[in-house]
């Protein structure tokens, strides 16, 4: 793993309260990099720069809805704000749609929230 090594580095994951973005975080926070996390919910990106924090490593965040520009951009400037930079950016937000019956599930409004954060998140 020593080729992994991302000391002095900056990563920005999305996604980051759970799910792979949440395990990206943590590896990439044990390799050195400081990691600024965003999500929709605030209490579990809490949680996960608790862990981090935990096994020495830096992590912030800003709860954020990716699938709004506004979102992205207050994700990318809280991040330079926080650590001055950003090297690396994750972009591991999805959405797991309406976890209804099948017509949630299948309706168009379903559909597009679902885009505007599986494929829209900038």
């Amino acid at each position: 793993m020593e080729a992994f090594r991302l000391d002095g580095r900056v990563a920005l994951i999305t996604g980051g309260g759970s799910g792979i973005g949440r395990g990206c975080a943590k590896m990439f926070a044990k390799n050195g990099a400081s990691v600024m996390i965003t999500g929709r919910r605030e209490h579990r990106l809490a949680e996960v720069c608790e862990e981090i924090a935990a096994e020495g490593g830096i992590c912030s965040y800003v709860a954020a809805d990716l699938s709004q520009e506004e979102g992205c951009r207050a994700a990318v400037e809280e991040c330079l704000r926080t650590f001055g930079r950003l090297d690396i950016v994750v972009n591991s937000a999805g959405s797991r749609g309406a976890n209804g019956d099948l017509e949630q599930e299948f309706s168009t409004e379903n559909y597009r929230k679902t885009m505007a954060v599986d494929l829209d998140s900038r």
